[in-house]
């Protein structure tokens, strides 16, 4: 599914390729980046998404709250 959405459009195939290579550079100059990357990718952002399922199954009025809050923050860090 990832070849169909980053690959039918050249300008679509450069964003992973830009970002892997500043992934690259930020490794090359940090030494703890790539750790940082994989706790994050693979511990971090699995268990908020975890966290949100569990607070949705519980109540979802909490569960809808906590996701704002998620998308909101992660606005915030972005902007």
């Amino acid at each position: 599914i990832g070849i169909l959405i980053w690959f039918p459009l050249p300008p679509m195939r450069r964003l992973p390729l830009g970002a892997a290579t500043l992934l690259g550079l930020y490794a090359a100059f940090y030494r703890a980046v790539p750790l940082l990357y994989l706790l994050v990718v693979f511990v971090v952002v699995p268990l908020l998404a975890l966290g949100v399922c569990a607070a949705l199954g519980a109540s979802v009025a909490g569960g809808v709250i906590l996701l704002l809050v998620l998308l909101l923050a992660l606005a915030a860090f972005e902007f």
